[in-house]
């Protein structure tokens, strides 16, 4: 996608998805395969007069490591850090994008645990 399109996209999705208003904090969660999409929307969130734009990059390859790896009864446990930065965006009334394509459709599939 060409840097123009990719520009009026994210202005799309910040002034009429997101609704974001001036002063507003907005949060965006992204894969990293998605940061030219992540980097617009922040330019697009301050064009729109947000206070303070925010990128959560997440990778579906550590995601895959985690579920082949990790002691089974951590799997469902979330690090505090991570629930109180989405309890203190909705406290401020921030806006959330989440970008949820994934750039490999197929590679969580592959979560068997080695030796079973």
């Amino acid at each position: 996608m060409d840097e123009t399109r990719l520009q009026r996209y994210a202005e799309l999705a910040v002034r009429v998805g997101a609704n974001v208003q001036p002063g507003q904090d907005l949060g965006i969660e992204a894969y990293v395969e998605h940061a030219p999409f992540a980097r617009a929307l922040v330019r697009a969130g301050y064009d729109a007069g947000a206070r303070h734009v925010e990128v959560f990059y997440a990778d579906q390859h550590v995601q895959l490591a985690r579920l082949q790896l990790a002691a089974e009864d951590t799997l469902g446990w979330v690090p505090e850090w991570q629930l109180e930065r989405l309890r203190s965006l909705a406290e401020r009334e921030g806006a959330r994008i989440a970008i949820r394509s994934l750039p490999f459709p197929r590679l969580l599939q592959q979560k068997k645990r080695p030796f079973q």
